[in-house]
């Protein structure tokens, strides 16, 4: 189904209630980094797709715990877990939110460059048809400028 011609403003509040809310999610997170391309490339791809490994061996390490080497951090696993499991939750809401803020700015800039070059195309229409006009009356034009002379 074709998406509906946006019409809509963001009023200075909006913005300002936008950027407090981004800056209240970067607040209640300040454990966030930001990883180089190299970085990224040198570690695992996990996502949602692995979350239930990751719990299902979270959970076999906290009923098996005779299992585990005496230096395994438990304690740190299981923090690392929760994390996780917080993290893709948050994610995926985050990925939604960006998903439609990236599909309005591409539909509403598709609308203003629309808008633009059907403004272009009157300006240069009316443009051109008043250089046509006045390229096939030159005598026209000469007689104004002499009439304006006397």
């Amino acid at each position: 189904m074709p998406y509906q011609e946006i019409s809509a403003t963001v009023t200075d509040q909006n913005m300002q209630a936008v950027k407090d809310a981004i800056t209240a999610v970067q607040t209640a997170l300040p454990f966030l980094i930001s990883l180089t391309e190299a970085e990224r490339k040198q570690l695992h791809k996990t996502g949602a797709s692995r979350l239930s490994f990751v719990q299902n061996a979270a959970q076999a390490a906290q009923d098996n715990p005779n299992i585990l080497p005496a230096s395994f951090d438990e304690d740190g696993f299981q923090s690392n877990v929760a994390l996780f499991t917080a993290m893709t939750e948050i994610n995926t809401l985050v990925a939604q939110l960006a998903s439609q803020i990236d599909d309005t700015h591409l539909a509403v800039g598709v609308e203003a460059l629309s808008g633009a070059s059907d403004e272009r195309e009157r300006s240069y229409g009316e443009h051109s048809r008043r250089s046509e006009q006045q390229a096939r009356c030159p005598d026209e034009r000469e007689r104004s400028s002499k009439e304006r002379a006397d």
